[in-house]
């Protein structure tokens, strides 16, 4: 769990979306579960809302979503976002531009190390010097290096209006399911940059 300090891991991400009960979740415990997966315990992963549910476990869909996608939503509770939070943070990502915006609210040194999802996995994915590593970081701290690699190449070919992730709190299976996939697919760029699978 991400405590507001930094020592405890090698690196920490944190994701971010309204109320921590849909979008932000599932990224989470997806990306732990790749993670766990490829034995990378090290990797801190968290989340926060901008207007939490606080203490709500994780919506009924989204969870079922989830689980479908190879991620488990036991246990979880949801929290509010905050500036000791934001600041432990390697790596912030949040779903829309207007969590980007508070994010930077709480603290304006987190713009650099800051996108959004999509925006993320889209530069990771362009021919973009830089997009993929930085030799300013020690390798041990792969968030901190992926942030100011996003950071640069944000800098030489920004994205265009970067897509958010649709809040499906209020919506139908259909749209958990299709924002689960968005999620996961966004995901992986950003997880093979932090912790390529082996083999």
């Amino acid at each position: 769990m991400l405590t507001g300090r930094r020592r405890a891991a090698r690196t920490t991400v944190l994701f971010v979306c309204t109320g921590n009960i849909c979008r932000s979740p599932v990224a989470e415990r997806l990306a732990r579960a790749v993670l766990d997966e490829r034995g990378d315990g090290d990797l801190v992963v968290a989340s926060a809302g901008t207007h939490a549910v606080v203490g709500a476990g994780v919506h009924p869909l989204s969870a079922q979503v989830l689980a479908g996608l190879g991620g488990s939503p036991s246990g979880f509770a949801a929290r509010q976002l905050t500036a000791p939070l934001v600041a432990a943070a390697d790596l912030v990502l949040t779903m829309t531009t207007g969590q980007w915006r508070w994010v930077v609210n709480l603290d304006p040194g987190a713009a650099a190390r800051s996108f959004l999802l999509r925006e993320a996995a889209t530069l990771l994915g362009a021919d973009t010097p830089g997009a993929t590593s930085s030799p300013r970081t020690p390798a041990d701290r792969p968030g901190s290096a992926l942030a100011q690699a996003l950071d640069a190449a944000r800098q030489v070919r920004p994205v265009r209006s970067p897509s958010d992730v649709p809040d499906p709190v209020e919506g139908p299976l259909d749209l958990h399911v299709e924002v689960g996939d968005v999620i996961a697919d966004s995901l992986l760029p950003v997880l093979e940059a932090l912790a390529p699978a082996r083999g």
